[in-house]
């Protein structure tokens, strides 16, 4: 989410606290694991491409699921 908020490899990475090769292998590696382009480098920035639009949609909708498995997990542990 952070590389689409900066459009920026370099201070994506920042942002994250890892190392700007260290975020490029990993989309590299996603975009190897579902065999298409997931970002366009646009000279020093960076955009969704088509695919990648399309499944934010997905990543959207995991990480709300995610988020809520987590604050119902947080209310569970304080009714104990």
């Amino acid at each position: 989410m952070f590389l689409l908020q900066v459009q920026h490899y370099g201070k994506a990475a920042k942002a994250l606290n890892i190392s700007q090769p260290g975020l490029s292998h990993a989309i590299k590696t996603l975009e190897e694991e579902y065999g298409v382009l997931l970002f366009q480098k646009e000279g020093r920035n960076v955009n969704l491409s088509h695919y990648g639009k399309e499944l934010m949609t997905d990543v959207a909708d995991i990480l709300d699921i995610y988020l809520r498995m987590e604050e119902r997990t947080a209310g569970m542990r304080t009714e104990e």
